[in-house]
């Protein structure tokens, strides 16, 4: 039995490593506070909105997993509704976005729609050039810009990963005219999260670009324009783009 319970727990670490990134290491133990401290990490990560109920289901697992999974099938539903309720932005309401040069703020902290706005905002900006390197890519409101940007002559180039950005993230992303390149689930994580607008701004911070992360999490984004770091960031965005096939 104790064998049988060991096994479980390892392909327990083993799911919730590959499906969310989550890990305990080989102290693991069946405790509450674990639970709790699992569901809560995995939906930091914030890949639960993309995530089938049947991927959750292990079956002969002990009661007290069955009962962390429930937690987080409910999780998944909100999620859910959230992405069906958040629209991505028409036209008209571009028009409506505030000046980028009004904002002043060298951070953002989230959740925050107005903060969004001014992201938004600061993305749309751009002239020339908009790179995105961003771990997660499912936030349709993000996504539109692109569409618009190149309907404005911008080019943009989009690096994320593949576990983390959902079927129709890609298809919007495509469809949009930019520039796509997307890191194999099987290789190093792509983790980054920054953008890099005419080679003068640079958002960089904690917030992937995801409903959940906007709406629901504690995050950062920090607005540079300092050339030297900016500079370093688009080294970085140019190595990964040959890099990644």
């Amino acid at each position: 039995m104790m064998n049988g319970v060991m096994d479980e727990r390892d392909r327990l670490l083993q799911f919730f490593f590959e499906r969310f990134h989550v890990y305990f290491g080989p102290h693991y133990v069946y405790a509450d506070e674990v639970y709790k401290k699992l569901v809560e990490e995995a939906t930091t990560v914030g890949v639960l909105d993309k995530c089938s109920v049947k991927e959750l289901k292990l079956k002969g697992c002990p009661r007290e997993v069955r009962s962390c999974l429930k937690l987080i099938r409910r999780e998944l539903k909100k999620n859910r509704k959230n992405e069906k309720s958040y629209k991505k932005l028409k036209k008209e309401e571009f028009e409506e976005l505030v000046d980028a040069k009004e904002i002043t703020e060298s951070v953002l902290f989230f959740p925050s729609k107005e903060n969004e706005l001014k992201i938004l905002s600061l993305l749309l900006s751009a002239r020339t050039t908009l790179k995105v390197c961003v771990f997660k890519l499912s936030n349709k409101r993000l996504i539109s810009t692109f569409a618009e940007l190149r309907r404005r002559g911008v080019r943009v180039r989009v690096l994320t990963q593949d576990s983390d950005c959902g079927k129709t993230a890609i298809e919007e992303v495509v469809a949009s005219g930019a520039e796509l390149k997307i890191q194999p689930a099987s290789e190093a994580k792509l983790h980054h999260k920054f953008a890099i607008i005419d080679n003068s701004i640079l958002l960089n911070g904690s917030l992937n670009w995801s409903v959940r992360a906007i709406l629901s999490n504690f995050e950062n984004v920090t607005i540079l324009r300092e050339q030297k770091m900016i500079s370093s960031f688009a080294d970085e965005f140019e190595r990964l783009w040959t890099l990644i096939r």
